[in-house]
């Protein structure tokens, strides 16, 4: 369980507290001088991977305004107000993949 040990998951007795202290992990995480790009990247989508695999997933994606936002800047959304589970689901996903990319 490298994954989890990588981001110290398993340390702690609290699931929710495991949580946390994995996004903590994933917040002060850096590239280090000498690391490689790709290194850096593979590391990185680990620790996501830890969230996710452990329950944190919906934290990644969970911010109603930016989701909101996405629903509403998407022309390809028929109602904004009332999307549809596919809908929702995408504007998720891309906000997802935006807070990953900042």
């Amino acid at each position: 369980m490298i994954r989890g040990y990588c981001c110290q998951f398993d340390t702690l007795n609290n699931e929710f507290m495991s949580i946390v202290g994995a996004m903590k992990n994933l917040m002060y995480f850096f590239q280090k001088p000498n690391q490689s790009n790709s290194d850096y990247h593979e590391d990185f989508m680990a620790m996501v991977e830890v969230i996710e695999d452990y329950g944190g997933a919906g934290s990644l994606s969970h911010f109603p305004k930016m989701i909101q936002k996405e629903l509403d800047s998407n022309s390809s959304v028929s109602d904004p107000s009332n999307p549809t589970t596919a809908e929702m689901n995408n504007a998720k996903k891309a906000v997802r993949d935006k807070y990953l990319a900042a």
